[in-house]
């Protein structure tokens, strides 16, 4: 029987194991489940570390040690929070992971590492250029990247960095002209 939770270093090998990048997978996990995917002491710094920076994706705070599965998180005396930040284990709930990116998974299908190197450097390009920039149409944006990054689908393209990484006021639906 596999345990409810596993240690996140372990999870991680696991998504490797099934040919998904941990990195974003585990982001994956959060962004969607909020603080039912990963365990209490991930609900706490949550709390604190993102929300608190609005915005800020949880995967580039030092809080985070995937390798040593652990997370920082604050220590509290007398209801006060304390400079002091200790590591505790940060596990990934079992079900998420078989639910996302079951083992069976077919081998023909599975991404390479060249491939996942790719996919996030373009989600990082598009981010980091394309989305601060002036408002550009869904077509435009992905014949953009795909220019730079021939290996790109479109699948992933519209499903997570189209998805999770446009500005909001892209989304509205009208006409461009007027914004």
């Amino acid at each position: 029987m596999k345990p409810e939770w596993l240690p996140a270093s372990e999870a991680a090998q696991i998504l490797e194991t099934r040919g998904v990048d941990p990195i974003e997978a585990l982001a994956t996990i959060v962004r969607q489940t909020g603080e039912h995917g990963l365990n209490r002491y991930w609900s706490l710094a949550y709390r604190i570390t993102i929300r608190a920076r609005s915005g800020t994706q949880w995967l580039s705070t030092p809080e985070i040690d995937l390798p040593a599965g652990t997370i920082s998180v604050p220590t509290y005396a007398n209801g006060r929070r304390l400079p002091e930040m200790i590591a505790v284990p940060l596990l990934v709930a079992t079900s998420e992971l078989d639910r996302r990116w079951p083992e069976t998974l077919d081998p023909q299908r599975q991404k390479t590492t060249a491939d996942q190197r790719a996919e996030r450097e373009a989600t990082r390009y598009f981010v980091d250029v394309i989305a601060p920039g002036a408002w550009t149409s869904k077509d435009d944006a992905f014949d953009l990247l795909k220019s730079r990054f021939p290996s790109l689908s479109r699948r992933h393209f519209d499903t997570t960095i189209w998805k999770e990484n446009v500005p909001g006021e892209w989304k509205k639906p009208g006409s461009r002209g007027n914004r």
